[in-house]
Parts: structure tokens; C-alpha cells; sequence
């Protein structure tokens, strides 16, 4: 980020200045002003109870070897106290579960790969490690 475009994105303590400049106006000051917040999805009903099928498929033991980022056992002990209540290990069970589908399409394939969509820029990879191509795309100017 440059220092022209910087001041357009904050304003002292306030960030997104220039959509709330061109929302001034038009969206009542109470929502420009407001203070952030967050998005809070419902993980611990999702795992609790919608998102089984998916967690033991994605954890189970040869799913984890597979991939060697997780011990098997220390992950079926942080299901295994959430889900008795002894422990709120909800949002930590979330990472594990969701890095699994990101890891097998950034990592296994192709991330330029999206279905039926196709980018013309390819990733090519070396045996342990995704680089991208040695071209430099540029998007704007270098000021």
C-alpha cells in the first residue's frame, strides 16, 4: 500500500474512508459510524451436529497420516472433549476440519483449477513446493 492510497483507506482511527465518504449522505450516519463487527458463524452447531459425516472422513486416522500435519490421537481427544463438554475446543476443531479441503486444492491440485471456470495462469511446482511462474504480472502502475 502506498502512502497516496493509504490515506484513502484510513483517517486517523477510522478505516474505510473512502467508502465512507461516498456513502455519506445516502447510508444513515449511524451505520457509516458504527463499530466493526464481526461475522459469527454457527461452527459449534455445525460441528456438533450437522458436520459429522464430513469430520470423520476428513479426521479419521488414515486421512491424518496421509497428510502428517496432525497426530490422529491428540485430535480424536480434542473431538472427544468438546463434544462431552469439558472443553470449548470448537473453533481449534474448526481449523483442523477446514484445512484439509484447502489443503487438497492449493496444495494436491492446481489452485488456478475452479470446476468448469479455468485461469490462464498455471502454478508450477517443484516435488515439495508450489511457486508461481517466474513472469511478473503487473496490475497498475509502480508509483
Amino acid at each position: 500500500m502506498t502512502p497516496r492510497t493509504f490515506k484513502w483507506k484510513v483517517s486517523g482511527l477510522k478505516t474505510k474512508k473512502i467508502l465512507r465518504d461516498v456513502a455519506e449522505g445516502t447510508v444513515p450516519d449511524e451505520i457509516i459510524h458504527r463499530p466493526k463487527a464481526g461475522f459469527g458463524a454457527p461452527y459449534r452447531k455445525w460441528l456438533r451436529y450437522d458436520l459429522n459425516e464430513m469430520w470423520n472422513e476428513l479426521t479419521s486416522e488414515s486421512a491424518l497420516r496421509r497428510r502428517g500435519w496432525f497426530d490422529p490421537y491428540g485430535v480424536k481427544e480434542i473431538r472427544r472433549l468438546s463434544q462431552t463438554g469439558n472443553l470449548d475446543l470448537y473453533m481449534l476443531q474448526w481449523a483442523i476440519l477446514t484445512i484439509e479441503p484447502w489443503a487438497r486444492q492449493f496444495i494436491d491440485k492446481n489452485p488456478a483449477d475452479f470446476g468448469d471456470q479455468q485461469f490462464s495462469v498455471k502454478i508450477q511446482r517443484d516435488s515439495s513446493v508450489a511457486r508461481a511462474p517466474s513472469t511478473t504480472l503487473r496490475t497498475g502502475s509502480s508509483e
